[in-house]
């Protein structure tokens, strides 16, 4: 069992192996290096450039979903693109997904696997891909329900999880008051019996958490409020420490 102060338990969990595409929540994660599956894969266009949500013609992929499937030992993605009547799904390297996103973007587009990377040339908003994911800036992000819950009934904002994407949302104890994660920061944090993270900042936000996504509308009174009184920040950016494998209900302390 972890050994410090207890904040609460892991009340969610959530997995995005598509770059700046929608993550399926799920009951466990496996944290090597970075979290096993996510940001596994992303969008390129024809002239190589990884494209993000925070592009104006990579918004749309904020409606596409993308799940990781263990298949005889390596990982399959399957990828859910947005289409006039539902949805085209396939595999990531689907001829009809590649027709789908294209058709979606307005221009070509393909799926590529972080495997098959990095080319030298590849840059995420002007820096070099990462050799194991194409996550470009923190290992694992994370968010308190009590924080959650204020920021939706302050903004009346509904999705606020889905808007910030977290790998962890921490269930926290009745005594944790919102915005309680400023005064942890520098600190270490372990997640079940074997993970064990540095939180090293409140993660900064551009506008994605406002901008319209799946099954959510835009949301300009949350971008305001992040601005005014939260200094563009909410939740925390933690870097890996101790690897391990985490799991719904597992107890978090600070240690």
């Amino acid at each position: 069992m972890p050994v410090g102060r207890v904040i609460g338990c892991v009340g969610e969990l959530f997995q995005y192996p598509g770059k700046s595409m929608v993550g399926p929540k799920v009951e466990m994660l496996e944290i090597g290096r970075s979290v096993k599956g996510d940001h596994a894969i992303a969008v390129i266009n024809e002239a190589g450039e990884v494209l993000t949500a925070k592009q104006s013609a990579g918004v749309p992929l904020l409606t596409v979903g993308a799940w990781a499937y263990p298949s005889r030992g390596e990982e399959l993605y399957w990828v859910s693109v947005p289409e006039t009547e539902g949805y085209y799904e396939g595999p990531h390297d689907d001829p009809g997904v590649r027709a789908a996103l294209s058709a979606l973007l307005g221009f070509p587009a393909k799926i590529v696997k972080i495997s098959d990377e990095p080319s030298p040339q590849r840059r995420i908003d002007g820096q070099p891909v990462r050799p194991d994911t194409f996550a470009d800036e923190v290992d694992i992000h994370i968010v308190t329900s009590a924080s959650v819950q204020a920021a939706e009934e302050l903004t009346r904002t509904r999705g606020m999880v889905r808007r910030t994407r977290p790998q962890v949302v921490i269930q926290t104890l009745d005594d944790i008051l919102p915005w309680a994660e400023v005064g942890w920061v520098g600190q270490r944090m372990r997640i079940g019996n074997n993970l064990v993270v540095k939180l090293d900042n409140r993660t900064r936000r551009c506008a994605l958490p406002g901008r319209p996504q799946f099954q959510l509308e835009a949301a300009p009174n949350l971008l305001r409020w992040l601005k005014t009184h939260q200094d563009n920040r909410f939740g925390l950016s933690a870097s890996i420490v101790e690897p391990g494998t985490i799991r719904y209900g597992d107890v978090i302390a600070l240690v």
